[in-house]
């Protein structure tokens, strides 16, 4: 069954693996839980309530400890402290992409003046893989700056920023013992550069709409070398039909792209 919108958060899954993609939308199976998901969750609705109302963020659990780092120590950098901020929270936006909706929400969208500033939180095991690629190039954050520059169509460009916070060490015993650190990221990204920019994701969304008719995610090609990120994916053995490691090896030598590196299902690819 055709899904009711896009996001970016589909669009990723797409591009990264097609039946990941149809096993969850069109199949409509549950991905797996994960502690780390329900910390960015908590940490996220916190800073929300925060942005809101500015009202003292309560609790000692590792959530509220981290969001409260995040106001002292990233919100002034970011021009968030005032007593009338200009900032919104959650910003619900709806873009019309090829012909299907693609919808999100942008944590934080400060539109005045003329230079809107896009906040984004990113709740982190570690640091080693920030700032890789610029935040000009990131997919998430172009969607974003495409409605900011909706909302100002004076503006010329939008400032688009993550905020990474690092979450506690699975192996953390008293949690009066973490201490969040945070990490800025920014970027500009010109009214000028979008068509450009929106083209790729233009040409993704496209690819989606050809295939979400689809009876089933099955039918749609998988990604063996994509299937051990982020701990593994929940729809293994489903994929490959309850497939042996060694059998999955030998697949991925046939259907991996030329230019991938060959990764076996069952091998460990650390979290980007």
């Amino acid at each position: 069954m055709r899904p009711p919108h896009l996001s970016h958060s589909q669009l990723k899954t797409f591009k990264a693996c097609a039946r990941k993609w149809g096993l969850l939308k069109i199949d409509h199976l549950e991905d797996k839980p994960s502690a780390a998901k329900d910390f960015g969750i908590a940490v996220h609705a916190l800073l929300e309530t925060y942005l809101r109302t500015h009202i003292p963020i309560p609790g000692d659990d590792a959530p509220a400890i981290a969001a409260r780092a995040t106001v002292e120590q990233a919100f002034p950098k970011l021009g968030l402290d005032g007593e009338y901020p200009t900032a919104q929270a959650e910003v619900e936006f709806s873009l019309e992409l090829e012909g299907a909706p693609l919808v999100g929400f942008i944590d934080v969208l400060d539109s005045y003046p003329d230079h809107p500033l896009v906040v984004d939180y990113k709740t982190k095991g570690n640091f080693r893989y920030i700032g890789k690629e610029p935040l000009g190039t990131d997919q998430q954050m172009i969607l974003y700056a495409k409605h900011a520059f909706g909302v100002k169509p004076t503006a010329d460009v939008v400032t688009v920023c993550h905020v990474y916070i690092l979450a506690p060490p699975k192996d953390l015993l008293e949690v009066s013992d973490y201490k969040p650190k945070i990490r800025i990221a920014s970027d500009d990204i010109r009214r000028s550069d979008m068509l450009d920019l929106m083209a790729p994701i233009e040409a993704l969304v496209k690819d989606v709409t050809k295939v979400w008719n689809a009876e089933t995610g099955m039918e749609l090609p998988r990604s063996p070398e994509h299937c051990s990120a982020f701990g593994g994916c929940p729809f293994l053995d489903r994929c490959w039909n309850g497939a042996s490691p060694t059998d999955r090896m030998f697949a991925c030598l046939d259907e991996a792209p030329a230019s991938a590196p060959i990764v076996p299902p069952d091998a460990r690819i650390p979290d980007a």
